[in-house]
């Protein structure tokens, strides 16, 4: 059977558009087990490359109801 899952996700920003900290969130909390399913936090600082690119490098973390994880980050 299906668990009934409450997800919820968001991001915030703080600095200038040169150079940018970003905090994003992803949450999943299962309603049946009153438990975090997965918990995803990340750190990135960004920066334009081009006129519609940014380039954004630093840590994701991930809280799991097992062993807990962090891995660098880097995207476009």
């Amino acid at each position: 059977a299906a668990s009934d899952v409450y997800k919820r996700q968001g991001q915030g920003w703080w600095g200038t558009d040169e150079n940018r900290l970003w905090i994003k969130s992803e949450i999943d909390y299962d309603l049946d087990g009153s438990s975090f399913e997965e918990v995803e936090v990340q750190a990135l600082w960004s920066r334009p490359i081009a006129r519609y690119f940014d380039l954004q490098a630093g840590i994701r973390h991930d809280f799991e109801p097992g062993p807990s994880r962090t891995y660098a980050v880097a995207g476009v």
